[in-house]
């Protein structure tokens, strides 16, 4: 909460993943370091955006906060009328129920590139919170979303080039205003 407090601007992101990777995205889109900037990420470790939120209202702080959609229609539409109570804070997720999570978003945008920089295991089935995920890219990453950061991190790093998923383009957008 004291980054929040102290901070100019603040993406609020749920993990370490999205919290690794965003400064390299707003990189990417904007062309300039999100601390030239004086944006600042917050990882809230899942879904406590809303405390953010609350005390974000009060000090009247930007804040763009990203969330996976997690199939929950009534979630997409709580966080668009969310939107429309404050000009200060915004959420952004994937409209598409079928696009979940961040992870599934980064796969649809780049499934060559993370084919190749993924090694997947022979004969591995990959598991999600105890069932069977058809894709195994997809559910390597689920399972490994640290380390397939850190390989998107160094494949960027490198002068490879990823496809940001367009509510997270927004969220740049909206934070630099």
């Amino acid at each position: 909460f004291l980054q929040l407090v102290l901070a100019n601007k603040v993406i609020i992101v749920e993990g370490a993943t999205e919290s690794m990777l965003m400064p390299y995205f707003y990189k990417s889109i904007t062309g300039k370091d999100i601390y030239d900037d004086n944006v600042s990420i917050i990882p809230c470790n899942g879904v406590s955006y809303g405390r953010y939120a609350d005390i974000a209202k009060l000090l009247n702080k930007k804040v763009a906060i990203i969330t996976d959609n997690d199939k929950n229609e009534r979630k997409i539409e709580q966080l668009r009328n969310l939107n429309m109570e404050s000009n200060n804070i915004k959420y952004f997720t994937e409209r598409d129920i079928n696009n979940w999570t961040w992870e599934i978003c980064l796969l649809n945008e780049n499934r060559n590139t993370l084919d190749n920089l993924i090694d997947l295991k022979e004969g591995c089935k990959y598991l999600y919170k105890g069932k069977n995920v058809d894709d195994p890219i997809l559910g390597y990453m689920l399972n490994n979303k640290v380390e397939v950061a850190y390989k998107i991190v160094e494949y960027m790093e490198n002068d490879g080039s990823i496809n940001i998923p367009n509510y997270l383009k927004k969220a740049i957008e909206w934070i630099r205003k």
